[in-house]
């Protein structure tokens, strides 16, 4: 298997069958950080079991498909969508890439990388491309992270000539290696957004259930048309209810009318306000790992299955 130094970011070539089951204290030959490694994770429940008992097989796996996560405002749960989905689709044998395409590396430091190498460094190293994906310690599911070098690339490409297909470019070398590759994006409208939506044929829209939340939807939805006029007329959208509060009548409001004005383009299923998120935040885990009884691990993975019967 694979291996990141956690300090320097050096790749190493390390035989799984000498790491413990509880993680092994590891050595980097290059910089001398000593940092564990731990096997990759296989799923370990019930209620788990019974989602990936039903995934597809592997004749019947549709092409790569790429997913944009996004909302123009900030604080809907893009990042959590995006590695918990990601997860519960790993664990349903779906090959998974997560790319980190938000300046603030929020995916990169949830799953415990620092100082890895990015996009940014990816499309100037002259390098292949595909050698700055890391292979994380759970199966099946891998990352591009983010550094404080992608905000270089708004700098420099933002307003060139199809700036916006950079993105796409790469990722188009790489859809043959996942069945779905996801993109969490910022809260903003640039670079970073617009080369996400152009590479995307779907687009998950978070919204926590709260009024000024639901600005951001029609602020995104409006940009999605745009996109598809210019760069991708085959990119389509639904937007995703997260952080409900079962007992809050502003929340039970604020879904109804998501409902009345976006119909059709709505997930059935909604993500319920669960402090085990923040939780598995702190300790740097999906939380399907962090806790497998969670309300949201289950509700991701029933997300999952939804996005397993679509078509995107």
């Amino acid at each position: 298997m694979i291996i990141l130094c956690t300090n320097c970011a050096s790749k190493f070539n390390v035989n799984e069958t000498l790491i413990s089951e509880s993680g092994s204290k590891v050595r980097c030959s290059r910089c001398q950080r000593v940092f564990t490694v731990h096997r990759a994770i296989a799923p370990k429940n019930k209620e788990i079991s019974q989602f990936i008992t039903g995934a597809p097989s592997p004749a019947l796996k549709q092409p790569c498909r790429i997913i944009s996560v996004s909302n123009q405002k900030g604080g809907v749960s893009k990042t959590t969508t995006c590695l918990n989905l990601s997860a519960s689709l790993a664990m349903m044998n779906q090959r998974i890439l997560m790319i980190d395409f938000d300046v603030q590396a929020s995916l990169t430091s949830t799953l415990g990388y620092q100082n890895a190498h990015s996009f940014y460094d990816a499309i100037h190293s002259g390098s292949k491309f595909s050698s700055y994906i890391l292979n994380t310690k759970y199966a099946r599911l891998a990352l591009l992270p983010s550094d404080e070098n992608m905000i270089l690339l708004n700098r420099r490409y933002f307003g060139v000539n199809f700036f916006e297909y950079m993105l796409k470019d790469r990722l188009s070398r790489l859809t043959d290696q996942y069945d779905y590759i996801f993109i969490d994006t910022p809260p903003s409208m640039g670079y970073f957004v617009l080369n996400s939506l152009t590479a995307a044929s779907f687009v998950i829209i978070p919204c926590q259930s709260e009024y000024l939340s639901t600005q951001g939807v029609g602020q995104t939805i409006k940009l999605i048309k745009r996109v598809k006029r210019n760069t991708n007329p085959r990119i389509r959208s639904r937007v995703l209810v997260t952080m409900y509060d079962h007992n809050c009548t502003v929340a039970k409001l604020v879904v109804s009318k998501l409902k009345g004005s976006y119909g059709g383009m709505t997930f059935e299923t909604v993500i319920d306000y669960d402090a085990k998120i923040k939780e598995s935040q702190i300790m740097k885990e999906p939380v399907s790992y962090y806790d497998k009884h969670s309300p949201a691990a289950l509700q991701y993975f029933e997300l999952a299955k939804e996005i397993i019967a679509m078509e995107i």
